[in-house]
């Protein structure tokens, strides 16, 4: 044997003992995480490994399971989540550990937003999940409901598209319809959202159909939100009537305090470093040893290319924000403003936002009056990139990445664009020849009056508006290859949407002692909301510019006229949308030990048939502590 063979003999001993220490030195654990009480499996738990020399995290999937790998000294597996108690399990020689966690106790003096008043969590019969904001995700946050996403068992919220600002689907304790995906009423200061954005959503001819919606609460400025609170179930949910069949979520956003003046600020920067998890699809070895495989022929380009790092953005997320508050027992103010560039992890994507809040709060009359009011004000510009939400592959940069040679090169030698004969695309190509950019404007304004009858009895009036009005330029340039309708031709689009309600508020909330044992929360209340929407959006093709790689600066949508095809205008208004109702909730506690809560509500709706215009939404709960 000469030393080269003994050599690679002992080479190959050792990365197979190195092969055998490194899958030593992990082990896997699975299970799953159910609540104490009913035995439901808890969604978003964070699952964390202690004791080893590094730590390893997971989070518990829709029906409580999970599965961590950790290192093989890990001792313990610590579990957490808002609203239960953390606990902590020794692993020993286990590797599948089963939890039940509990409500935490000392919460429940907390005092929660329930739907036109407050209460403590102890007195609620209803399914109500409150975040602080000292809880919140922290990061690069975009929208308020990233605030929340993993944080409350039964809430599941996924972002619909990667694009910065696209809507997020929100589902708290599963679908709540077998025909739509509808997802819960927002509430906002105790004002109801209409839930839809106004930023258009036109579809482009030939391509990957329309864009995902916009977020109906871009326009909200995540630092200004102090609490945010979920109604889960019909119980909790029933004050809002017809609205709330899909869940409540609930946002309170923060006033100012007694004492001196008050500044806070902060400031983020930030790249997008890249994906958590890359999509297996084949890399330039691993398609060459496919074609060998397979006796292909013909699909080798002879180069390496990497369409998801070719799409890839760069540019610098930037995010500042500053609040100025102050007041006394008699009168609190506070003002802030934000502004953010969120880029996408596409190329020629991204989001500006611009945020400005003022709102305050003032007691006259020895303080049984109260003058409440909330102004908030956004800006927000897009930059859509060409990733449609519809079925197909044209159009869409994203299936372009996953069908793209990586042997072939991106453009040929003269620096044009080469177009595969699958059909599927050039991804590059998509992104330069598509410009999509949306703007929309939303204002959120309320005001309310409060006054003491007596020391338990209060009448409360509210008046509150929201009205966004959006615009969206799109353009898709003629050099695009390969999609019919559009290649050699070109598209431009101007779109233009309007969304605004209004809603009238008055309530009367009494509060007392009936004897020592049983205490009384009622409130009842009218309430009148509108709505209106409109769109209206102007298109054409056959343009004599941007038919090749040498664009001019020029948008279509600045010579719309240009276009030798002019689309008949598309306007349409959606009837106005209005709601009255008549609403009532009894709470009652005895001794805290039994808890009683009664609601109803009529609601007569627009929407209704003309011989139907009301339904009755009537709930009732009971609770009894067991521990009391």
């Amino acid at each position: 044997m000469n030393l080269s063979t003994l050599a690679k003999g002992m080479l190959c001993i050792c990365l197979a003992f190195l092969s055998y220490v490194a899958s030593a030195q992990t082990k896997v654990i699975t299970g799953k995480v159910t609540d104490a009480k009913d035995g439901s499996g808890l969604s978003g738990v964070s699952v964390l490994g202690t004791g080893g020399a590094s730590k390893a995290g997971a989070q518990t999937t829709a029906d409580g399971s999970f599965k961590i790998t950790v290192p093989a000294g890990t001792t313990k597996l610590v579990f957490t989540i808002i609203g239960y108690s953390k606990q902590e399990v020794s692993l020993g020689g286990q590797t599948s550990v089963s939890v039940a966690l509990s409500a935490t106790s000392e919460q429940l003096n907390d005092v929660v937003v329930i739907g036109y008043g407050t209460a403590r969590k102890k007195d609620i019969t209803g399914s109500v999940a409150s975040v602080q904001a000292k809880d919140f995700n922290q990061g690069a946050i975009a929208s308020p409901d990233q605030l929340l996403q993993n944080k409350v068992a039964g809430v599941e919220i996924t972002q619909n598209n990667g694009q910065p600002g696209s809507a997020t689907t929100i589902k708290i304790r599963g679908n709540n319809s077998v025909r739509v995906a509808a997802n819960p009423l927002y509430v906002v200061d105790g004002v109801p959202l209409d839930g839809r954005s106004a930023r258009p959503n036109p579809g482009v001819p030939a391509t990957g159909g329309s864009s995902p919606d916009g977020n109906p609460l871009m326009y909200i400025n995540p630092n200004d939100i102090q609490s945010i609170d979920v109604l889960k179930d019909a119980s909790s949910a029933a004050i809002y009537g017809s609205r709330g069949a899909n869940g409540v979520i609930v946002i309170t956003t923060k006033t100012g305090s007694s004492g001196a003046a008050r500044i806070d600020g902060g400031a983020s920067w930030g790249v997008n470093a890249g994906l958590m998890k890359k999509p297996d699809i084949l890399n330039t070895g691993e398609f060459r040893s496919a074609l060998a495989k397979y006796g292909v022929t013909g699909e080798d380009y002879g180069t390496s290319v990497d369409a998801i790092k070719a799409v890839k953005n760069n540019v610098l997320n930037q995010n500042y924000n500053l609040a100025f508050s102050g007041g006394n027992e008699n009168g609190k103010f506070r003002a802030s403003f934000l502004g953010s560039n969120t880029e996408g992890y596409i190329k020629n994507s991204g989001l500006d936002k611009y945020v400005g809040n003022f709102s305050g709060l003032y007691k006259f009359l020895d303080k049984r009056l109260t003058l409440t009011f909330n102004m908030t004000a956004g800006h927000t510009t897009e930059s859509l990139a060409p990733v449609g939400n519809l079925a197909g592959s044209v159009g869409d940069v994203i299936s372009s990445i996953y069908q793209w040679n990586p042997t072939q090169a991106f453009t040929d030698a003269n620096g044009n664009y080469i177009y595969p004969a699958n059909g599927a695309g050039n991804p590059l190509a998509w992104i330069a020849a598509n410009n999509d950019k949306a703007s929309v404007n939303s204002v959120l304004g309320n005001i309310s009056a409060a006054y003491k009858i007596l020391p338990n009895l209060e009448y409360k009036f509210m008046y509150a508006i929201n009205n966004s009005t959006g615009s969206r330029l799109t353009n898709v340039y003629g050099f695009i290859g390969g999609v019919s309708g559009v290649s050699g031709s070109g598209y431009g689009a101007i779109s233009n949407q309007a969304l605004t309600s209004q809603t009238f508020d008055h309530t009367l909330n009494y509060k007392t002692d009936l004897t020592q044992k049983l205490h009384l929360d009622a409130v009842v209340g009218f309430e009148y909301w509108k709505s209106n929407f409109s769109n209206n959006s102007f298109s054409a093709t056959q343009f004599n510019t941007n038919q090749s790689q040498n664009n001019i600066t020029i948008p279509y949508t600045s010579m719309l006229q240009n276009g030798n095809v002019q689309a008949l205008p598309g306007v349409y208004i959606d009837p106005t949308s209005e709601l009255q109702s008549e609403f009532g909730r009894l709470q009652f506690n005895y001794d805290d030990k039994y808890f009683l809560t009664g609601t109803v509500r009529n609601d007569g709706s627009s929407k209704f048939g003309v011989n139907n215009k009301y339904g009755v939404f009537p709930s009732i709960g009971f609770k009894w502590a067991i521990i009391n």
